[in-house]
């Protein structure tokens, strides 16, 4: 009954041998907390200056081509912000670390739904037209998809992933339809 340990199961796995922290110049283990807090203020900085440069830029598209904001924000923002993330997770998963690839698909996805989100509920002004309900209505049928197939089905299937092209499609096809 007791755990005896297998040959090798001291050696850290793949997934949890990750490179040093950048602003660790003395590459001590553990880094310094100084380190460790001035790579992150850098990193938010570079995010929040990134990220009001993007929305600058893409209402400059926006109002240059004649379409609302918030249709271009919601055709090339997920691109923009989560594509990134799933580069990242490929090559995580093509060098054997599956945990990172799935925690940062993840977590991605759960900062995604849950801070920004909040912002935006609790700071920006209410004007539902048709392209926001329109977005809402996919985005919540993607998400019953996601349910289905994880307590039915326990995992995802190509058919699911092609449903949610087809969503995200859909929307495209309605705002060239109507532009």
């Amino acid at each position: 009954m007791f755990f005896r340990p297998t040959p090798g199961c001291c050696v850290p796995r793949a997934e949890e041998t990750i490179n040093p922290l950048v602003f660790d110049f003395t590459k001590s283990d553990p880094p310094r907390l100084a380190a460790v807090i001035a790579q992150c203020v850098v990193a938010l900085v570079a995010i929040v200056g990134g990220a009001d440069m993007f929305v600058e830029a893409l209402t400059a598209v926006a109002r240059d081509a004649g379409v609302e904001p918030l249709v271009l924000a919601l055709v090339i923002a997920p691109f923009a912000t989560e594509l990134p993330e799933k580069i990242n997770s490929v090559f995580w998963a093509r060098d054997g670390k599956d945990a990172l690839a799935l925690g940062n698909i993840t977590g991605a996805m759960v900062f995604q739904s849950t801070i920004p989100l909040a912002f935006g509920l609790a700071f920006t002004e209410w004007h539902l037209n048709d392209y926001s309900i329109l977005t809402s209505v996919l985005a919540l049928a993607g998400g019953a998809l996601a349910i289905f197939e994880l307590q039915i089905r326990k995992r995802f299937l190509g058919r699911a992933v092609i449903a949610w092209a087809v969503l995200y499609a859909s929307f495209v096809v309605y705002v060239v339809g109507t532009a």
